[in-house]
């Protein structure tokens, strides 16, 4: 049995990608899922995948929320990401506090970016409801 493994095409995932390329598809194929987190438990739904490598704070939810599509049973990632907040080289800010009341960019709804802005935005003091698909800071 070929086992199908739903991945989204992230820096983390290179070691899959390489794996993947040496493997052959002889034991595995990756389903790439670019809407990220979602998509991929939007696929255990579907029974589109056997396995998943995904954000876990999102994974958590879902099993949080009741939904039994899929369960836990490891990790891929055993040290924390770095996040960063990036601004253009030519940009008046220069420290997170200058940021009150702009709109922050997150690559997915759902994402890790979307989890780390409200974490945050929570940190400095200034969580508010989000505003899709970008995260208003009052």
């Amino acid at each position: 049995m070929v086992l199908r493994i739903g991945y989204i095409r992230e820096h983390f995932a290179s070691p899959l990608l390489q794996f993947a390329a040496d493997d052959g598809g002889k034991t595995f194929t990756l389903v790439e899922r670019p809407g990220g987190t979602g998509q991929v438990i939007s696929a255990f739904k579907a029974n589109e995948i056997d396995i998943g490598v995904a954000l876990t704070d999102a994974l958590l939810a879902g099993i949080a929320n009741g939904n039994q599509d899929y369960k836990m049973i490891g990790q891929y990632v055993a040290t924390p990401l770095n996040w960063a907040v990036t601004v253009g080289k030519d940009s008046k800010y220069t420290k997170l506090e200058e940021l009150r009341g702009t709109v922050m960019g997150i690559s997915r709804i759902g994402s890790g970016s979307q989890t780390m802005a409200a974490v945050m935005a929570m940190q400095q003091g200034s969580f508010s409801l989000f505003t899709y698909p970008k995260l208003q800071l009052p």
